[in-house]
Parts: C-alpha cells; sequence; structure tokens
C-alpha cells in the first residue's frame, strides 16, 4: 500500500456558525510509492560453502533484509542493513530509493532528500524517484519544487496514479483548486479506490462551493477505504458546512472510532454538537 496522505488542517468557516469548524486544505505528507510495503523481497541467495560471495549477491541480500525489517516495522534496522549494501555499492539506486522511503516514514526530511537526490540522479528515468522526492520536498514544506517533481513523475509515466493523486495535493496546498480537482480525477480514473485522492478532490471541490460534488467525493474516499479516518472527518467537514450537523456527528464518531486520538475530529464533533445545542 502507499503511505497514506495525513491532512494538515487549518480553520474555516462553517455556514451559520460563529465557531468555525476545523477545515482541511493542506497536507502534511504526499502519497509515496512504497515498495517495503508492496513488492516481494528479491530472492535472497542461497548459502553456499565458498568463501566469498560476488558483491551483486550480497547487495541483493541485504535488500531482501532490509524488506523484510521495514515489513516488520523495525525501520531503524531496516536503515542500517541498507546502508550496509549502500557501502558496497554506493551506486545502486534501488538502494537508495529504499532509503529514501525509511527515513521519510521516520520523518528525517533533510536526510530522506538527500538520498532522493542520489536516486534520481542515478536513475533519472524512474517516474517512482521523482515522485518520491516530490513526497519528501512536500513534508519540507518546499510546495513549488514539489509540484516540478510530480509533473516530472507524470511525464515520465502518465498513468503513474499516485503522481497524479500527489500533484492533486500539491496544487491544493497552493490554492490551484480547479486543478487540483483536475489531478484527483485523473489519480481516481486510473485507480479508484485511492481514498487519499478522492478525499483531495472533496476538499478542493468545497473551496470551489460545490458542495455536493465534494460530499459525492468524500463518500468516495470513505467507501475506497472505509478505515480512512481522515476521509470521515472531511465528510463531516462538509456535511457541517452544509447545516447538516447530526450527519456531521456521525461521521466525525465514524473518524473517532477508527482513531480515537484524532483530536481534529473531537473538536469537529463538539462544535457540530454545540451547533445542535446538545
Amino acid at each position: 500500500m502507499a503511505i497514506v496522505g495525513l491532512l494538515t488542517i487549518v480553520m474555516v468557516a462553517v455556514s451559520g456558525c460563529q465557531s468555525p469548524l476545523s477545515g482541511l486544505e493542506n497536507q502534511s505528507n504526499l502519497t509515496i510509492y512504497a515498495p517495503f510495503q508492496t513488492i516481494q523481497p528479491p530472492p535472497v541467495p542461497a548459502q553456499t560453502t565458498q568463501t566469498s560471495q560476488p558483491e551483486a549477491g550480497g547487495v541483493q541480500q541485504l535488500y531482501g533484509e532490509g524488506v523484510l525489517l521495514a515489513r516488520q516495522g523495525n525501520l531503524t534496522g531496516a536503515l542500517l542493513i541498507l546502508d550496509q549494501g549502500l557501502q558496497i555499492d554506493p551506486g545502486n539506486a534501488e538502494l537508495w530509493m529504499g532509503k529514501t522511503e525509511i527515513l521519510y516514514y521516520l520523518g528525517r526530511y533533510p536526510e530522506a532528500l538527500t538520498a532522493a537526490e542520489r536516486a534520481t540522479t542515478l536513475n533519472p528515468g524512474d517516474a517512482v524517484a521523482w515522485n518520491t522526492k516530490a513526497a519528501v520536498l512536500f513534508a519540507l514544506g518546499r510546495n513549488e519544487e514539489a509540484l516540478s517533481f510530480t509533473e516530472r513523475a507524470i511525464i515520465l509515466d502518465p498513468n503513474f496514479s499516485e503522481a497524479w493523486a500527489n500533484h492533486a495535493s500539491v496544487l491544493l496546498r497552493l490554492g490551484s483548486y480547479e486543478e487540483a480537482v483536475t489531478a484527483a480525477q485523473q489519480a481516481t480514473t486510473l485507480n479508484p479506490n485511492d481514498a487519499v485522492a478522492w478525499n483531495t478532490k472533496a476538499v478542493a471541490l468545497v473551496y470551489l462551493g460545490s458542495y455536493s460534488k465534494a460530499l459525492a467525493a468524500a463518500e468516495a474516499a470513505t467507501g475506497a477505504d472505509p478505515t480512512y479516518a481522515q476521509a470521515w472527518n472531511t465528510k463531516g467537514w462538509i456535511q457541517a458546512k452544509d447545516g447538516r450537523y447530526a450527519e456531521a456527528v456521525v461521521s466525525f464518531d465514524r473518524a473517532l472510532e477508527i482513531d480515537p486520538d484524532f483530536e481534529l475530529s473531537r473538536n469537529n464533533k463538539a462544535l457540530a454538537l454545540e451547533k445542535l445545542g446538545s
């Protein structure tokens, strides 16, 4: 699975409310292709009685061990293993990509950017590498640069749905709502189960004043991934903006069932209940 984008929250006015409900405008993390979650680890070379092993085989084995450690949640251990592989083969783009993704997961964005730059230099034709670099830059708040690299990923692979979803997220943060809707639509056309892209489309449509279309997109997001708490919060936000506070409470409750620590939804629920006079 790809990394699920989380939305950073801003305060926006809700129709009929003195108190604002918390809105959803800027994504703090983009979706990046995450091979440690999705691919099968490369075959580990069989142990032999030879006293030495070709370096390529050693690197492949280390990469496989790193994949397994990452899948088990041991990101620090996986990082150490990949670094061992890079000591053997510092020109291995796949290892640099793996290192980028682990550093991204760990929130070590400046280091992740350094690794991403190595990956894109070594393999400039890899759309996944550019998309990953865009995700890191986005996390660092370098939005224009991130946008340029999602564009590059799309040029390299026009059917790369995650790159389209990321492109939409950057456009949303930059306030280019119509373009964000177009990019998110392309992402969901390529991958109808991309809940993050549906969610991004929903938020952009709200800022364009298209509440009914926004609600439909939010419902598509929750349908694509019923466990995506942010999508339920978005749905509640839209319902509240339309004055449908009782329905909004139900959506916020669903978000809190999924993520009991989701303070945004807790605050939004309290505000919606206040409007209901509870």
